[in-house]
Order: structure tokens, then sequence, then C-alpha cells
């Protein structure tokens, strides 16, 4: 019997979303933020890509935006601020293909890495091997660049010990969408050697203009085993430079808390 866990967190509170309202194959669409004020938000326009030939562009008023194909639509950047009760209004236009803007927002692959920047940060993930966590993160607010973090991301029982994904060598991680709204990298975890076949299948939401990295999981196994503890984003390191954390549910202001050491002192 095959059992699913699915987890999510957010880095950071994300302090509202943006709703579109639906629209028939108009190409013309009002976003109201019925949420707290957004900065930099993204919103997807419910657009059938089967009725248009391509996109021209996405504007609002005489402004170009940020925008790329996505599923059950078209995911769009609004830029600067969108208030509480603010009403915007996109039009799609159909036409000759063309590229959309470009964002802060860029994705690279060398053999062995994928990358992920933007004004915030920049992320390296390794295409095989430390059960595809993230191994280097520049903070480019500051220029601190951080090699240390250890993803103690695992599932514990007494009677069978812990598996920590990023034990896995031969994880593997790929690119699911890259543009300049929005880049998804999945990256997948096993214990091969335990029963059960356990495994974790991660997808790091990476968004433009925003400090914010969206991350869910989704861990399955093949048998019935109770495991007692699953963790899911366990942040550790090996010195005390980190000394607090601030967390909570989406869309709430986060609360500071004292960082502490992980099972292993880390």
């Amino acid at each position: 019997m095959r059992r699913s866990a699915w987890l999510s967190a957010i880095l950071m509170a994300l302090l509202g979303i943006p709703q579109a309202l639906p629209a028939e194959p108009t190409t013309a669409f009002t976003v109201v933020n019925a949420g707290r004020s957004v900065w930099q938000g993204s919103v997807l326009m419910p657009l059938r890509m089967e009725r248009l030939r391509g996109i021209a562009a996405v504007r609002e008023g005489a402004t170009p935006l940020a925008w790329q194909p996505a599923e059950g639509g078209v995911l769009v950047l609004l830029p600067g601020t969108t208030s509480t009760g603010m009403a915007r209004r996109i039009v799609v236009e159909a036409g000759k293909h063309a590229d959309p803007p470009r964002s802060d927002l860029q994705v690279t692959e060398t053999a062995n890495t994928i990358t992920i920047a933007n004004l915030y940060y920049r992320v390296e993930h390794p295409k095989r091997g430390n059960g595809g966590f993230p191994t280097s993160i520049r903070f480019n607010q500051s220029g601190v660049v951080e090699k240390g973090f250890v993803f103690e991301d695992r599932l514990f029982e007494k009677t069978r010990g812990s598996q920590a994904w990023r034990s896995d060598a031969e994880a593997t991680v790929r690119v699911l969408e890259a543009g300049p709204v929005q880049v998804v990298v999945e990256t997948r975890a096993k214990a091969a050697k335990e029963p059960g076949n356990p495994r974790a299948v991660y997808r790091y939401h990476y968004r433009a203009s925003s400090p914010v990295v969206e991350v869910s999981a989704r861990v399955e196994r093949d048998d019935d085993f109770a495991w007692s503890e699953l963790h899911f984003l366990q942040i550790s390191r090996k010195d005390s430079s980190f000394g607090r954390w601030a967390g909570g549910e989406p869309g709430c202001s986060p609360t500071p808390e004292k960082l502490l050491p992980s099972r292993n002192g880390r």
C-alpha cells in the first residue's frame, strides 16, 4: 500500500496573494488583491492557451509585464505594490509570439550544478547527490556566501534508526519550469536499502524579485510501516553562526524563535 505525506513550507511569510477574476476567451483580466499588500506579486491568468496562437505581449496600461506559460494559463509578474483591495487591469495580447521581458530571475546549468539567482539570493543545487539539497546559498544584499548548511530532513523510528535524504549519493535534481516569473526545481531522493523503498520528491519554487522560496515535499513508501518522525526543512549547521529563525503559517507574520541544536549538536 502506498502512503503519501504532503508537506509544504514557506521560508519567509507571504503578505498576501492576488486573486484573478475568471474570464471568458477575452484577453482582459481584473486582478483584485483580497489579502494583505504584496510587493512584486505573481498571479495566474486563467487563460486557455489553445485559444491563442501566440502571445504578443502582456501589459498593464502601456507597461509590458514579465510572463511565462504555466499550467492553467499565463503566470504574470505584477510590478510594484499591490495594496489590499487594489484592482489592476491586465491585458494579454494575442498575435505573433514574442519573448516576454526579462526579470532579475535567472537559472543556469553546468554539468554538475543548477544555479538560481535573483536580486536577493543565489542558490546552487548539485545535479546528483546530497539529497538534492542546496550546497551553496549567497545572500546578495550582504554578499555573504554560506556553504555550511546541513539539511537534516529524514525519517526516524527507534527500531530502524534514521534515514536522512542527504545520504543519498544518487539523488537527482532537474529544472521543471523556467521563465522570468518563476523557476521550479525538482529533487528526488530515496533510502534504497530500507524496506518499503521510502522516497521523497521536493519542489523548490523560486520567484522573481522575491526573497521567498516556497518548498513542498511528497514522501512515499510501498509498505505500511509507521515511521514515528518525519523531519522537513530542518536546516542545521556545525556552528552557531545563526542563532535565531523565524517561522509561521503561510500568510502570517513570522515568529522569531531560538535556533535549537540538532540531534548531532549542529
